[in-house]
């Protein structure tokens, strides 16, 4: 039984993608991370490597959006800060009890 390919739609004996596809899906993935981590560095280096609510510690260090993406939040670097992993949680754990049908 023969597939098609989900970007091209060329016949295939097995898989998803075809051998072109799979190439160009792998370097936008890979491109997107390189972004993504591109943001991130420069994120930290913005808010001075530290937790915006608590400062310098030495807990691990996370990027977080300020407006959440499901409350109309964006990527852009200023809906963006830096939070160590506790306050990460706490806040995040904050924000999900607030979504509406959230079990109480």
């Amino acid at each position: 039984m023969s597939t098609r390919c989900i970007d091209c739609h060329t016949l295939l004996t097995s898989g998803s993608r075809c051998y072109a596809c799979t190439l160009t899906h792998r370097a936008k993935r890979e491109a997107n991370g390189w972004e993504r981590q591109q943001q991130t560095d420069r994120i930290l280096d913005r808010d001075g490597h530290q937790c915006v609510l608590k400062g310098p510690h030495n807990g691990r260090l996370e990027v977080d959006h300020i407006v959440p993406l499901h409350r109309g939040g964006s990527n852009d670097d200023d809906n963006l800060r830096t939070l160590c992993a506790f306050h990460h949680r706490l806040v995040t754990g904050e924000a999900r009890r607030s979504r509406p049908g959230y079990p109480r």
